[in-house]
């Protein structure tokens, strides 16, 4: 019993450690943060220039796109949402000069692994949950999610149906979305506690 009660306590005491860890002060900085860089690319908006765009800081990033015909392209083709796009790309495979001509860069390791459309049935569905909310701690990797799935794997033989299907129905797109999911088990760990 005891060993059953470390295996339920410990994955919740972890997922409740990660959903205390979005209220320490870091979304705040993490807004600031965002909104500092909003107004900065917003000025660059306001005070865009095809011609020194395609001239100054095109070459830096995609010094394949030829100077002449991405003014031209800036001038004809591009609405704001691709010159804001073109702003903030970093690297020449953002950009090409066909549509769609600039595409956001997405952070493979620091974005959580695309949602499947239907999670499977038991565990395999609840610990990939499981796993995504782990991707959401700080210093967390690759590795650490995989831990964080296959320990979840170990300790959900003990869940019962009702928990798991908590686990699984939960939408999972923040931080914060996992504190609910920790509810989940915590009722299950709860039983072990009366």
């Amino acid at each position: 019993m005891i060993n059953t009660l470390t295996k339920l306590i410990l994955p919740a005491i972890f997922l409740t450690l990660v959903a205390a860890g979005c209220n320490n002060g870091q979304v705040a900085v993490d807004a600031d943060a965002e909104a500092a860089k909003q107004k900065d690319i917003q000025e660059q908006l306001d005070n865009f220039s095809c011609f020194e765009f395609c001239n100054e800081k095109m070459p830096f990033v995609c010094p394949d796109y030829d100077a002449d015909t991405c003014e031209q392209d800036c001038l004809s083709k591009w609405p704001d949402t691709i010159r804001e796009c073109m702003v903030t790309a970093e690297d020449c495979e953002q950009i090409s000069n066909t549509e769609p001509y600039c595409e956001e860069k997405l952070d493979k390791d620091l974005m959580p692994k695309p949602e499947l459309t239907e999670l499977p049935a038991g565990c395999n569905g609840a610990c990939l949950q499981y796993k995504k909310c782990a991707g959401y701690t700080e210093g967390a990797g690759a590795e650490d999610q995989e831990y964080a799935y296959e320990s979840c794997m170990q300790t959900c033989v003990g869940w019962s149906e009702k928990t798991i299907n908590c686990v699984r129905s939960k939408q999972i797109h923040q931080a914060a979305d996992c504190a609910v999911m920790t509810a989940c088990v915590l009722k299950e760990a709860n039983k072990y506690l009366q």
